[in-house]
């Protein structure tokens, strides 16, 4: 028969060994120790996670607070450069008004000159 405690079921921990060769009802008591700090060193990990989870979360949220700030500053700008774009534009539809108003003007002055009979 296998001796290896593996394999009779009984748990590989160095001083669940020592206390097994001793006595039996202390065994139990000795594996409910051992899954109990299985127990809490699960626990621990479980609890370094969610520190880093909570640390990670912080940075995210950090993260996205900067970048609606850029955001923004972004839309502050293209709000800016749009109004930029439409005074362009009026000037530009001002400049095209104002030679239009004085070709006209032109034209008028040009037709009424042509109406004036000759002396």
């Amino acid at each position: 028969m296998d001796n290896n405690p593996t394999s009779l079921g009984r748990t590989t921990d160095p001083d669940a060994i020592q206390i097994e060769k001793r006595d039996g009802e202390v065994l139990d008591q000795v594996k409910t120790q051992a899954s109990g700090s299985k127990l809490v060193g699960k626990k621990r990990r479980a609890l370094e996670k969610l520190k880093k989870m909570a640390a990670k979360a912080a940075r995210m949220k950090a993260e996205t607070s900067n970048l609606r700030a850029e955001m923004g500053k972004l839309e502050a700008a293209a709000e800016e450069k749009e109004r930029e774009v439409k005074l362009e534009k009026a000037k530009r539809d001002g400049c095209l008004a104002e030679k239009l108003l004085m070709s006209v003007t032109e034209h008028l002055l040009l037709e009424e000159i042509d109406s004036v009979p000759p002396e």
